[in-house]
């Protein structure tokens, strides 16, 4: 004979409480009520195994306790960065730990840009999170969501009516310029992504600006375009190889460096002898390679932290107004650089 299912009501009349009250403790709003009067329906939920059904109680209080994250696939199809990027899996993991006690599930979207509206909008999500680019000409269609949304690292104006939480990025490059500019180089390359989004424009702009304290210009022939990934990291290698013109670079993330010294070490040559190389985010990895890669960290999971609670507070405040939170970032020095001679 199959199991009969529990319910709050059969909690409830077991225990002589109203029906409100058992749902108050599975949802977690008991304020008011007393010690004792939780305790006892805690322990018949756990005698009981009853598993709330998550379905009826969005039904029944227009949530969904679902939250969308978007992960986009870039345009050109080489950036698709869940997979040979290991910052989005870090950064992922930070949402989702903290996130793991709210009673909210994360659904990840991992589709092309153009199809971040729709998918939205046909699942009624509580709230959204948009990690990536998305198209600055579409930027009003954002409205029709009509939900709370959280972009991470998006500086077009298009979005600035929106809440976005991202890492100083020029400040992070301006660091990691000025570091290697006081360590004696003075021909340092810069090596940029594909897709030359707002994001890489910052880090581009805070190494102009270190060169320029220093009276020095920018020169284009010093410019690398790499895909964010490994791959791109060993195929950009050769370019910096062939010309010869740089003693140090910077890149605009992690994955891209250790591809560099991956190709250096392949080819026989030594870093940082041969050149001296700061990266981007600290994922886990840059610790593993040899040198240990010195970068600029972002503090992935503390800028998960500030993604969960922020949306979390729009959620459950009707009147939570936009904002824009820079999250601090610091250089972090391994063995990858050192002193021009």
């Amino acid at each position: 004979m199959e199991k009969k299912k529990v319910s709050i009501y059969t909690i409830a009349k077991s225990l002589n409480v109203s029906p409100a009250t058992v749902s108050y403790v599975v949802t977690g709003r008991y304020n008011k009520m007393s010690l004792e009067t939780r305790q006892k329906i805690l322990d018949e939920i756990e005698r009981t195994g009853y598993v709330p059904d998550v379905n009826a109680r969005g039904l029944s209080c227009g949530k969904s306790r679902l939250i969308g994250l978007f992960l986009p696939i870039s345009q050109d199809n080489k950036s698709s960065n869940l997979l040979l990027n290991p910052f989005y899996m870090e950064f992922i993991a930070a949402i989702e730990k903290h996130n793991r006690d709210s009673g909210y599930d994360l659904v990840l979207g991992y589709k092309n840009q153009d199809d971040f509206i729709s998918w939205a909008l046909s699942r009624n999500f509580d709230a959204v999170i948009m990690l990536g680019k998305f198209p600055t000409e579409e930027a009003f269609k954002v409205e029709s969501l009509r939900m709370p949304i959280i972009f991470i690292d998006v500086y077009a104006d298009e979005f600035s009516k929106y809440t976005n939480i991202r890492s100083d990025d020029k400040g992070g490059m301006y660091s990691a310029t000025k570091y290697l500019l006081e360590l004696g180089h003075r021909k340092i390359g810069y090596v940029g992504t594909a897709s030359r989004s707002e994001l890489d424009k910052r880090r581009y702009e805070g190494y102009s600006i270190a060169l320029k304290e220093y009276g020095l210009e920018v020169d284009s022939n010093l410019l690398y375009i790499s895909y964010p990934d490994f791959e791109g990291g060993l195929q950009i290698a050769d370019k910096i190889m062939e010309d010869n013109k740089v003693s140090a670079i910077v890149c605009s993330a992690d994955v891209i460096a250790i591809g560099i010294s991956h190709k250096y070490e392949l080819k026989g040559k030594k870093i940082p002898d041969d050149l001296s190389i700061i990266g981007f985010d600290d994922i886990k990895e840059v610790t593993y390679v040899f040198p240990a890669l010195t970068t600029v960290r972002q503090n992935i999971e503390e800028k998960g932290r500030i993604v969960m609670e922020t949306l979390k507070e729009a959620i459950e405040n009707e009147n939570f107004e936009r904002k824009i939170i820079e999250v601090k970032t610091e250089l972090i020095v391994r063995n990858s650089t050192k002193k021009y001679e």
